[in-house]
This record gives structure tokens, C-alpha cells and sequence, in this order.
């Protein structure tokens, strides 16, 4: 009885691990993918916000500057809204807060001129669990001339 048997090829079994490996390593990739898309989505929000708090805390340093701190007033208890992002429709999709802390006069009044300390802040929610934020402390002169 001469059996002539060819084992070229793959099993079943063989074939299926193969399947299985390349579908572990495909989601790997895809997991990747979409965390790396959230992250960039967040860097770009930051520096939205970056720059949305910059403007804002130069704006009231030529207050500061200009008119001194007693013409600007308290900080308010709801801040001001700023939109970071709006989605393809138009509609905001990354809203912002920004809003400074009392203005304190860290100098003394012999000087030439005063200096202020001056803290702005802004927060945003980048989904329903996560908040995010940046803080500004800075200083500004004011010259008695």
C-alpha cells in the first residue's frame, strides 16, 4: 500500500492563527491611531487657549498701564467666554472661560512708578470628564510721570 500523501500547504488551524495575529496587530494600530487623533485634537485646543489667554492678559496689562488697576474693576464671578473651536456646522465646539484674579499693587508708592501683579486664567472642557486649564502670572509697570 503505497500512500501518496502531499504536505504542502497550510492546515486549517494554521491559516486561522495567522487570521488571529494580523487582526491583533490590525486594532493594535487602529488603538494607536485614535489616541494619537485625541492627543493633536488637545494640543491644538491648548494652543488655542494659549493664545486666546495671551491676547486677553495683554489687553488688561495696557489697562493696567495706561489707566491703572482702579479703572478696571473686579474680576467677574462668571469671567468672559471665548469660543476655541467651532465644528463643521459652524457651532462652537471647544468653548472656553477666561477671567483674571483681583489685581494686587506689590510695590511701594515713594517709586517712580507702581508695579502690579497680575493673574489671568482660562479653562476649558475637552469632553464631559476632562478639564483642562493655564494660569498666567505676570507683573506690569505702571510709570508716575
Amino acid at each position: 500500500m503505497n500512500k501518496n500523501i502531499n504536505l504542502k500547504g497550510f492546515t486549517l488551524i494554521e491559516a486561522m492563527i495567522g487570521v488571529l495575529i494580523t487582526s491583533l496587530a490590525a486594532s493594535a494600530i487602529m488603538y494607536g491611531v485614535s489616541s494619537v487623533n485625541f492627543t493633536l485634537k488637545k494640543i491644538r485646543v491648548k494652543e488655542k487657549a494659549y493664545e486666546a489667554l495671551r491676547d486677553y492678559t495683554d489687553f488688561l496689562k495696557a489697562r493696567i498701564m495706561t489707566e491703572g488697576p482702579g479703572n478696571i474693576g473686579e474680576p467677574s464671578q462668571n469671567g468672559e467666554d471665548v469660543i476655541l473651536f467651532k465644528n463643521k456646522q459652524g457651532e462652537p465646539a471647544y468653548k472656553a472661560t477666561l477671567n483674571y484674579f483681583p489685581i494686587e499693587k506689590i510695590s511701594n508708592s515713594n517709586t517712580i512708578g507702581e508695579v502690579y501683579s497680575l493673574s489671568t486664567y482660562i479653562f476649558w472642557d475637552l469632553n464631559e470628564n476632562i478639564q483642562d486649564s493655564i494660569i498666567f502670572n505676570t507683573v506690569q509697570f505702571k510709570l508716575n510721570l
